[in-house]
């Protein structure tokens, strides 16, 4: 069985106090891949670009709405 290995950068850019954009680098493509934004204390909202991958998720902590994002991303490659 063969493995294809990807490679690429992820940025988490703040666009303000409460939201993010979480953006991927491969080569010399750069795409933003997801939105994040701060619901209250202890919610965030991960909205995906491709909203065909799946448009909503509510996470607990920034860094599971950064892992939604990328798994979500990952999961649109296959």
């Amino acid at each position: 069985m063969s493995k294809k290995e990807r490679s690429f950068n992820v940025e988490l850019q703040e666009i303000s106090d409460i939201n993010w954009s979480v953006i991927v680098s491969s080569k010399k493509r750069s795409q933003t891949v997801a939105h994040i934004s701060k619901l209250d204390e202890h919610h965030f909202e991960v909205e995906q670009v491709s909203t065909s991958v799946a448009p909503k998720v509510v996470v607990n902590s920034l860094d599971e709405a950064l892992n939604s994002a990328l798994m979500q991303f990952n999961l649109h490659l296959h």
